[in-house]
């Protein structure tokens, strides 16, 4: 039996037990499953179906200066984008939580560590359909945002000066001198010029 909830489709256990493989009881809902969030937070705070694969995290974060990664579309980059920037969010008992029962917590605890300020800008939230120029306002307004969560002050540069601004000031906040940056839906279908 299946119902719409305002997250998913929540799924009941309806088969017999010879039917079912490592399931709950008959009767027992089971975990909703998000059609429309990539969000980590989104999912783990509202506890829905996660596939945990964060275990491919251990490889991914060893030490290297840039990460690019190119896959078909629906193949998970937003999910994974959105747990490294919880991987790298402020140590403390809601980064605990999001984390408890995963892999990467079990298994490899010191990549949850490490705190990082993390520059996260997704393409698919820009005005992309108004040529380049209004690409640029979009961008620069997105970057502004990011400086006042983080009490730096970017006004009156160029993009490529605010960039660089926000980038650097960002990174003084750690000993470490470094900064996270994540980029998503470059290959958005609207980004055209």
């Amino acid at each position: 039996m299946r119902c719409k909830s305002r997250l998913g489709t929540r799924c009941f256990s309806s088969y017999s037990a010879e039917a079912r493989v490592g399931s709950a009881p008959a009767g027992t809902p089971l975990k909703d499953i998000s059609v429309s969030s990539s969000s980590f937070r989104d999912i783990r705070e509202n506890d829905l179906v996660y596939v945990d694969k964060t275990e491919s995290l251990a490889q991914l974060l060893r030490p290297k200066s840039q990460i690019f990664l190119s896959r078909p579309r629906k193949f998970g980059k937003s999910m994974l984008l959105s747990t490294l920037q919880s991987v790298f969010m402020e140590n403390g008992p809601k980064k605990d939580a999001l984390f408890k029962g995963l892999w990467v917590a079990d298994k490899s605890p010191v990549l949850l560590t490490k705190e990082l300020p993390v520059l996260s800008l997704d393409f698919s939230t820009l005005n992309l359909e108004e040529g380049g120029q209004v690409l640029k306002k979009s961008l620069l307004q997105k970057l502004q945002q990011i400086a006042q969560q983080h009490d730096i002050t970017i006004d009156g540069l160029d993009l490529p000066n605010s960039a660089a601004k926000l980038v650097h000031k960002l990174s003084e906040k750690t000993k470490e001198k470094k900064v996270v940056l994540l980029i998503d839906e470059v290959c958005n279908p609207n980004f055209f010029f």
